[in-house]
């Protein structure tokens, strides 16, 4: 827990009427603190109700207590509090004259992250204390690897923290819901296909049939990109809603091959065509299981990309 969230993490966790005890301690973890609860199945509600109350908290490890014997102290009630008696041993006897009923106790520990940045001082150099919970583009960008992986179905929240090595509680900290994660997830993809490719591409120059490679090559060859657009294409078969931002992201890739061939050809037809096949052979390469005798792939799709953008000649593949 960082430092300057010591006030409301206190006075959000006063309003928790299963809190018991809460302690501020230094070292790995900077916050501990036990609850009571009724039930074994009442834990996962309490932990989803604390992660999105106090998301900043990084959870680092929990201990469950079962009916637990009171050997000193106030007798509890069935509701965790405290009564009128004591626990107080029998003379001579080790025996105690009373215990507590059945009672779960939740303890967690909050640590202060290693990684958080060193800042310098006049008189040398000190870490500054505070646990920083998993950044919002983590979510995002380990979501897209597991669509890349598994399509939009294996996107679940408890998958994504397990990979991540923390709880679900960070998650409802940046996001309402799953959904709120797969739009900007999509928002993400959209950005670095389209939107980025285009400032690299204008960038590093040349005429418009060498941007058109870049591009080509940036989108499709690129190993975080290429399996991403795949899964998409997949999930915008039954989802029309990603269909129709796919169909907005190919508009704009498409275009820059008719700019491109436009520059050459003057035969709306022909550009047309030409730019339809252009985006054929760079997404349907990767659809195909057909050989090409004496020839790779790429030596193909190189030749195909010559004789798309060749502006009069006709090459030879030797």
């Amino acid at each position: 827990m960082p430092p300057s969230d010591l006030a409301r993490t206190v006075t959000l966790l006063s309003t928790l009427t299963q809190l018991r005890l809460m302690l501020g301690v230094m070292g790995e973890v900077n916050l501990v603190f036990s609850v009571f609860g009724r039930s074994v199945a009442g834990v996962a509600a309490f932990e989803e109700t604390l992660g999105r109350r106090l998301p900043w908290l990084e959870h680092v490890e929990s201990l469950l207590l079962l009916r637990s014997v009171k050997r000193m102290g106030w007798v509890l009630d069935e509701q965790g509090r405290r009564t009128d008696r004591l626990v107080v041993p029998a003379v001579g006897r080790a025996r105690r004259t009373a215990i507590a009923p059945a009672e779960v106790i939740r303890c967690r520990t909050w640590r202060v992250r290693p990684d958080v940045p060193a800042r310098t001082a006049d008189r040398g150099a000190s870490y500054e204390m505070g646990a920083l919970r998993t950044p919002r583009e983590k979510w995002i960008d380990e979501g897209l690897r597991v669509l890349a992986e598994g399509g939009v179905d294996a996107v679940r929240v408890e998958v994504l923290a397990k990979r991540l090595g923390v709880t679900k509680g960070g998650f409802y900290g940046y996001f309402q819901d799953r959904q709120a994660l797969l739009t900007e997830m999509l928002d993400t993809w959209e950005r670095e296909a389209v939107d980025e490719v285009i400032d690299r591409v204008q960038a590093e120059g040349g005429d418009l049939l060498d941007q058109v490679r870049t591009a080509g090559r940036l989108t499709f060859s690129n190993d975080r990109l290429l399996p991403v657009d795949l899964a998409i294409r997949t999930w915008a078969r039954r989802d029309p809603e990603v269909a129709e931002r796919l169909r907005r992201v190919d508009n704009r890739r498409i275009q820059l091959s008719r700019d491109a061939i436009s520059t050459f050809c003057d035969d709306p037809d022909e550009v047309e065509a030409r730019a339809l096949l252009a985006y054929c052979v760079a997404i349907g390469s990767h659809f195909l299981a057909a050989d090409h005798p004496r020839r790779t792939r790429l030596e193909v799709i190189n030749h195909a990309a010559d004789l798309i953008l060749d502006q009069g000649g006709r090459g030879h593949l030797r």
